[in-house]
């Protein structure tokens, strides 16, 4: 055997062994983190206690524990399942009708420099929004109706489906550039914006959008976009905040606009009650519903 044959052999030999022993540690790491992914502790906690998911203090952190053992790393040899044509949509939390019931308006008090600038850039934005919809005043004066509702709830998510999208397209891209892992963030960031962008479609169900609308749409979108992108590459810190605060007001709003409806179902019911009423009655008989009942 020629010198360059034995060390071609060598070397053959060299990097089979060391494949060998690559699969096998990973393995064994897949075996153990599967181990400890299928103890029985979150089972029991979930048949124990009700568990809400909105109310956990650091749900990061579960998060970033379950994103360490992705399935498709593991070498388990099944084949993949071809899922039905309907269900392409990103998977996403449903929340209970407790959990939903129980959303409450918050706020995170600003610390440092980035988050105070975060959270006077959403509050300036707020203000000009409303006082350019008139949406306070129409709240004052109980003069808000569906049909301005839908309108200020269709901009408002053509508007946060965007910060998601950007966010993840930008975190990708640094991803190949830095040839580095990126931890799951990009698949939260897109989740976050693919159901924004279903919020927007559940929307427009009720209410389609003329040409001056969409206009102002294509408008917004294209510079919010640019705006938003550049901020992320500069700082992604501020971003996440900003967008922390937007869904703040985003709560406020619902919060606002579910309590109108509230009472406008309550209104609907008592002319339920008194129209079922009078209609039973004789039309001589005396009115039994007084001023204000």
């Amino acid at each position: 055997m020629t010198y360059f044959a034995r060390t071609a052999f060598l070397f053959d030999n060299n990097c089979l062994n060391s494949l060998i022993r690559l699969q096998c540690v990973s393995k064994a790491r897949v075996s153990t983190s599967c181990w400890k992914y299928n103890s029985k502790t979150f089972d029991e906690k979930v048949e124990n206690q009700t568990i809400n998911r909105l109310k956990e203090p650091e749900p990061f952190k579960n998060y970033a524990k379950q994103s360490e053992n992705l399935k498709h790393f593991a070498n388990t040899g099944a084949l993949v399942v071809v899922k039905k044509e309907e269900e392409y949509t990103l998977p996403h939390p449903i929340w209970s009708k407790g959990e939903a019931e129980e959303v409450e308006v918050t706020h995170r008090k600003p610390v440092g420099l980035t988050d105070n600038l975060a959270y006077l850039t959403v509050s300036a934005m707020r203000l000009g929004f409303d006082i350019f919809s008139g949406y306070k005043v129409q709240i004052r004066l109980g003069t808000l109706d569906e049909r301005a509702v839908l309108t200020r709830c269709i901009f408002l998510e053509t508007v946060a489906g965007v910060p998601g999208f950007a966010a993840g397209m930008i975190r990708h891209l640094h991803s190949l550039r830095k040839m580095e892992r990126d931890h799951g963030w990009i698949h939260t960031l897109i989740e976050e914006a693919e159901n924004e962008r279903m919020h927007l479609m559940t929307f427009l169900q009720l209410r389609h959008p003329g040409p001056f609308f969409r206009g102002s749409v294509i408008l917004t979108q294209l510079v919010f976009t640019a705006a938003f992108s550049l901020a992320y590459v500069v700082s992604p810190h501020f971003c996440h905040r900003f967008v922390g605060y937007l869904e703040e007001q985003a709560v406020v709003t619902y919060s606002d606009i579910l309590q109108t409806y509230l009472h406008t179902r309550a209104d609907e019911a008592h002319h339920r009650v008194v129209n079922h009423t009078l209609g039973d009655m004789d039309l001589k008989h005396k009115n039994p519903f007084g001023p204000g009942e």
